[in-house]
This record gives C-alpha cells, structure tokens and sequence, in this order.
C-alpha cells in the first residue's frame, strides 16, 4: 500500500581510530594530543545505494583546575570531511544535500564555577567553521559555513539529592550562500535521586 513504509536492509560498516597522547605539564592542567580518524559505509540493499563518510582530524583537549572552585576547559580540532553517495555528483562546493569535501576546524572553551557548595554556574562555547572549495580555486564555488552554540547553566541544590537547573542555550548557523538561522533554547529541569 502506498501509506505503509517498508524498511528494507541496512548495512553499516565503520572502522575508527584514535591516538593520543595524555600529557600533565603540572600538577593542575592535563591535555590530551591526538588524531582521530573514521571510515564509514552505510549501505541500503533494498535500493543499492551506498554513502561513505570518511574524516581525519588532529586535536587537543586540556582542562585546568584555575583554583579549587574553577575549572577551565578547551578543546580544538583540524580534519578533513568527506561525504559522498553512490553515483552521486561530485562535490561543487555548494553543500548539497548528498556530498562534500571540506576542512573542519572545531573549538569550544569553557569554564565551570562552584560559586558555593550548592550553587554551580557553566558556561560553554563551540564553534565549528567548515569549507568546502569543490577541488577548484574559484571564490564562487567555495562553501564557508559557521555554527555558533553557546550554552549557559547554573545549578542549585536544594536538597540533598535534589537539585533545580536552569539553562540557555543559543545556536547559530551562517552560510556565505543561503541557509541561515538562530535558535534560542531556555530550560528549568528538577533532577534527583530516589
């Protein structure tokens, strides 16, 4: 019938890896160094359409304990993204639906306050920049698209296994061609343990 959905086989094949390095420079910063890498099929048998994914990327993560009640933490990576479809087109820059090829350069610094015993305050960036220039000089095919998130949260105990949370988060999208948005996201949550 033309109402119901077959889903038919699926295949996913993923190999990943990653090498690190964990380094303690003193006594109150600790980094990890690394690379990572992914090498990913997925595949339908129903309709014989395959994509890949397929990334490479260096990075670098350090928390430092400013002080007993102060956590700073930051994270970068630098990698190369491939995404491609069965006979699909190649990559033209555009960041179609189906395929690209471009290099990813995430970051997020952040830092975590426990003002007092039962009040915690958090406050996190990320910011992810990709480009994509489709294997040609010209400016015009070039893609360049930004995400921005910011998350703020502070925490209160107000019990001893209770504990009220109440969050902002905001995320951004910009692209040098089409696709642009703002999303603002506010949260109270009760959590506890019974």
């Amino acid at each position: 019938e033309d109402i119901l959905y077959k889903l038919g086989d699926r295949n996913l094949d993923q190999l990943k890896y990653q090498l690190a390095l964990g380094l303690k420079p003193t006594s109150d910063l600790r980094m990890d160094l690394g690379f990572q890498a992914i090498d990913q099929t997925y595949e339908r048998l129903d309709e014989a359409v395959e994509t890949t994914w397929a990334t490479q990327r260096g990075y670098l993560i350090a928390n430092w304990t400013v002080m007993p009640r102060l956590t700073v933490l930051a994270s970068a990576s630098l990698g190369q993204d491939k995404y491609e479809l069965t006979d699909g087109p190649v990559s033209t820059g555009t960041i179609g639906p189906l395929m690209y090829d471009g290099k990813t350069l995430r970051y997020a610094p952040g830092v975590v306050f426990s003002a007092t015993d039962k009040l915690t305050l958090e406050a996190i960036y990320e910011g992810i920049d990709f480009e994509d220039k489709a294997d040609r000089d010209d400016d015009s095919y070039k893609l360049q698209s930004d995400h921005s998130r910011v998350l703020l949260r502070a925490g209160y105990d107000v019990g001893e296994n209770a504990r009220v949370t109440a969050g902002y988060r905001r995320q951004e999208f910009d692209e040098n061609r089409w696709d642009d948005y703002i999303l603002d996201i506010y949260s109270l949550s009760v959590s506890g343990t019974f």
